[in-house]
């Protein structure tokens, strides 16, 4: 179960940093 639950909170992380690449690119395109 530990492996599974750092795995899955990898994924998470990644997932999350590239929305927020995502929405740092869209803002300066705004901007």
């Amino acid at each position: 179960g530990t492996v599974l639950n750092i795995l899955f909170g990898a994924i998470a992380f990644i997932l999350s940093f590239k929305q927020m690449t995502k929405l740092a690119t869209s803002i300066g395109k705004k901007k």
